[in-house]
């Protein structure tokens, strides 16, 4: 009793000390207090709708809004906001009044948006790893991602942040460091309403209607708003799919066993850009002996080989093997290479590399391997509890980090007084970073060659890539495509019930049309090409590194210089297709039943519609410079494909002296010019009309008159 009662009064104690806790920020609106003006707390309703973790505060329109506390500015965007789950972002450009911004998207959009709605967002990156985010604010021009920001600084004035609100208000928010919402209240001192959300008791076994039903839910969302179901298999290879599944769960299923089928699926329907989220939920039912093989094993050119060992078989590395397991190795491979998902079309480096490094025949839990080698030698090895790397041979990790720059997301270098090297592994780059770029480019532009590494780039924003190729780029683009394409407006009835950030009564894309010679609706994207920047422009050899691993922004950018001939590709083919990525724009989907969660994209963005040997449909960027991935590569020289392209800026090996796309341009630029010529035609036929029609209305004029 005593316990119990020693226990409520410490947990009132706490609730006590919370309460009256010394505020670690300071309130966002200048000279106010904290807690001044809050319209809406946690847990309150805005009209009908359900507030679960913001915090709206009032303040006069223009009134002054300070950062709370000392930080990293992590994004500005600017949005509007539709619904509490749900609103449309927009660029920022930093340097700029961020009103006038505001005007020009409302005046072009055809959502008839009210200007004084779209509204800044701000983030902070803490120092405690958490994200601040104000939204409702004109922010003040000059602040860029990147930027330290300090707490009590001016970040901008008050504006309107919802417009169920109708009146001056800002919204506080906060992510914990997994991108989690956390309390937006404690910091500032406050009682907190918040409630965490509670973690979801999940279904360990579904019946047949219920597995039934979530795997509608992903198909029939596939059907409707996935714009690149085609090109990855036909309508009637995917209803023998779906009716295979759904046959596959008669009786019921485990949740482990429906996460296999699911993955399946996402496996079919292998783009690079679809995700299928790991089951955190069902860990539970995972088995997990803690052992793992003294063997491992991988495909390179077709063929299994020993690829890392405990010490005690270190001299059987790189050994073939022809059985696992009592089972043929290429039997093994066609059921794992069926099972690799993450990649466009047909795409064959990443498949590759998948069956290289990650492959593994071992099935049971104790990891006991039982194999036989090319000359008929068989080896038995048990399992091992727990992982030492110091007790195994030479691991792949080298090859994995390759262009890998922790903390840093780039590194900027001379390799020798000749060649300057830019390592990016990702172009979700903050402003600073990217201007780091550009000043590197300007600081070497007299040096002869330049290495773009981007292997292992999984992509990032477009503006940043832009950027980047405004400088590396001498004209303009010469790919001709920037067509966004999506399946319908909106208003996707598969999203009822599953989709977490689209509600499915609304337009996603009002300004979408219909386009001659393609389905479904279309928006041009020609402001998204890269402009030329005539004052910072590099003008010497470009050498861009890939692999398997560049995808999305990472393919576009040597894309735009294959495409351009402004330079040569080293490696290996891209993951992201050249002439189409569905990549824009994502349904958060989570099934009904199992709460599984995929990312759907759903705008089909065509980079080029030209297609010659050079490009071959459905492929990603093809290198000029081929380097065959091999077992010694991944395990013994991981830069190979750096120390190729050296030799070949030594061997002053470059451009082919053929342009691939010279008759396709040419015939494009005359047609151009047909079209400008019949334009002036027109133009002249139509004057010669004109001051024809004039001519005789002035005649009849004077004829009346006399």
């Amino acid at each position: 009793m005593r316990r119990k009662l020693f226990a409520v009064l410490t947990l009132l104690a706490a609730a006590v000390n919370n309460a009256g806790a010394a505020p670690e920020w300071v309130w966002p609106v200048a000279g106010k207090p904290s807690g001044s003006d809050i319209l809406y707390r946690p847990q309150q309703y805005i009209d009908k709708e359900h507030n679960t973790a913001n915090l709206f505060i009032g303040c006069s329109e223009g009134a002054q809004i300070v950062a709370p506390a000392d930080g990293q500015i992590a994004a500005l965007s600017i949005c509007s906001m539709h619904t509490l789950s749900y609103m449309s972002m927009y660029n920022y450009t930093p340097g700029k009044e961020m009103r006038a911004q505001a005007e020009a998207i409302a005046a072009d959009s055809q959502a008839r948006i009210e200007s004084r709605y779209l509204c800044g967002v701000l983030a902070i990156k803490l120092d405690d790893g958490r994200t601040l985010t104000i939204t409702g604010i004109d922010i003040t021009p000059g602040f860029k991602t990147g930027q330290r920001i300090h707490r009590e600084e001016t970040i901008g004035t008050a504006g309107y942040s919802y417009k169920q609100i109708g009146s001056p208000s800002i919204c506080l928010s906060v992510s914990d460091r997994s991108h989690k919402p956390s309390d937006p209240m404690t910091s500032f001192g406050l009682p907190t309403t918040y409630i965490p959300p509670r973690k979801i008791a999940v279904k360990r076994q579904l019946s047949a209607e219920e597995a039934r039903r979530d795997i509608l839910a992903i198909t029939a969302v596939m059907k409707e708003a996935y714009p690149s179901l085609d090109d990855m298999i036909t309508a009637e290879e995917f209803e023998e799919l779906e009716r295979a599944m759904l046959d596959s769960v008669a009786g019921g299923i485990s949740r482990a066993k429906l996460y296999r089928l699911m993955q399946t699926l996402n496996s079919r329907i292998h783009d690079s850009h679809i995700y299928l989220y790991p089951d955190e939920e069902g860990q539970a039912d995972r088995v997990s002996s803690g052992r793992y093989p003294q063997i491992f094993m991988g495909w390179t050119n077709g063929e299994c080989h020993i690829t890392m060992t405990s010490q005690k078989y270190a001299s059987l590395q790189g050994r073939r093997i022809v059985r696992i397991n009592g089972e043929d190795a290429d039997s093994i491979r066609m059921r794992i290479e069926s099972r690799i998902g993450g990649y466009d079309g047909c795409i064959e480096s990443m498949v590759d590399e998948r069956l290289a490094i990650y492959s593994t025949g071992v099935k049971n839990d104790n990891c006991d391997v039982d194999i036989v080698l090319d000359d008929g030698t068989r080896i038995e090895a048990k399992g091992l509890r727990g992982f030492n790397p110091a007790n195994y041979t030479t691991t792949y990790m080298d090859y994995l980090l390759q262009n890998y720059h922790y903390p840093d997301n780039i590194s900027l270098r001379m390799l020798d007084d000749s060649v300057a090297y830019m390592g990016i592994s990702t172009f979700a780059l903050n402003n600073v970073e990217t201007e780091s770029i550009i000043q590197f480019i300007d600081s070497v532009a007299a040096v002869p060659a330049m290495i773009i590494d981007l292997r292992n780039n999984g992509g990032g924003d477009t503006k940043v890539l832009n950027r980047i190729l405004s400088s590396i780029l001498h004209e303009p683009s010469r790919a001709r495509g920037d067509i966004m394409q999506v399946k319908r407006r909106g208003n996707f009835s598969s999203f009822r019930d599953c989709c977490l950030n689209y509600p499915d009564t609304i337009d996603i894309f009002p300004e979408y049309t219909p386009k001659e010679r393609f389905d479904g609706y279309c928006n041009d994207s020609h402001s998204d090409r890269a402009a030329i920047d005539t004052t910072v422009n590099y003008k010497g050899r470009v050498y861009v590194l890939t692999n398997a691993m560049s995808r999305s922004a990472a393919t576009i950018f040597p894309a735009e210089i294959v495409r351009n001939r402004r330079g040569v590709v080293v490696g290996r083919e891209t993951g992201t297709a050249y002439h189409f990525m569905t990549a824009y724009k994502f349904a958060d989907i989570r099934l009904p039943e199992s709460g599984f969660q995929w990312q759907i994209p759903l705008v089909r963005i065509i980079y080029d519609t030209t297609r010659c040997e050079r490009l071959p449909y459905g492929r990603g960027v093809m290198p000029d410079y081929p380097v065959d991935l091999t077992f010694d590569e991944i395990y013994n020289r991981p830069d190979s494909i750096l120390q190729y392209a050296l030799t070949l800026i030594e061997e002053d090996k470059y451009l082919s002296e053929e342009d691939p796309f010279a008759d396709i341009d040419s015939a494009v630029d005359t047609a151009d010019d047909n079209d400008r010529t019949a334009s002036s035609w027109v133009w002249l036929a139509s004057a010669v009309v004109v001051l024809a029609t004039t001519v005789a209305v002035i005649r009849r004029t004077r004829q009346k008159r006399d």
